[in-house]
């Protein structure tokens, strides 16, 4: 894992559990929204990888096709070929792995509306600790840092999707 993402990762995991710490809650009146919300995202993705995949596969046959100048055209086209095939798998692997993330925020979402036990304080050093407060601090960092993840995923699928139109838009400019 690059530098990037760990900096990326650790930032998230520090936001989500100060803020769950300061008493961030999901509230009843919010799972509905989130899971609505993600249930139409994933539903997105996987349309988003059918496109891709058929534009990949598509973009891969016109080239095969295309028969003119071949010994100079052949190169450029197998290099084209190769950086767009790993455009695109790096594009559907971005995209399989919201789709995870989405679904296990869902079940997450879910956890932070139970509690484990009706548990009494337990006495440590000294201290109150409520079984139920670390449950629910504990879940609710888990589902604000897959939160911040999936929002960071659609950012840069986003991203790569408006590379994507605009080579495809170059390409057909190209052509007329």
């Amino acid at each position: 894992m690059g530098k990037k993402k760990i900096g990326i990762n650790t930032s998230f995991s520090i936001v989500s559990i100060l803020m769950s710490l300061f008493g961030f809650r999901v509230s009843n009146n919010y799972l509905d929204v989130i899971i609505s919300s993600l249930a139409i995202f994933t539903g997105f993705y996987f349309t988003l990888i059918v496109y891709v995949t058929d534009k990949t596969v598509h973009k891969i046959n016109e080239v095969e096709r295309n028969p003119e100048n071949e010994e100079v055209v052949s190169k450029l086209l197998i290099r084209f070929l190769d950086k767009y095939k790993r455009f695109s798998k790096s594009l559907i692997s971005q995209i399989s792995f919201s789709i995870v993330i989405a679904v296990f925020l869902i079940f997450v979402s879910f956890l932070t509306q139970t509690l484990t036990c009706e548990c009494q304080k337990v006495m440590i050093k000294e201290v109150e600790i409520f079984p139920q407060m670390i449950y629910q601090i504990f879940i609710t960092s888990i589902f604000l840092f897959l939160s911040c993840k999936l929002v960071h995923m659609i950012l840069l699928i986003i991203s790569n999707m408006q590379a994507f139109f605009f080579q495809e838009f170059d390409q057909s400019n190209k052509v007329l």
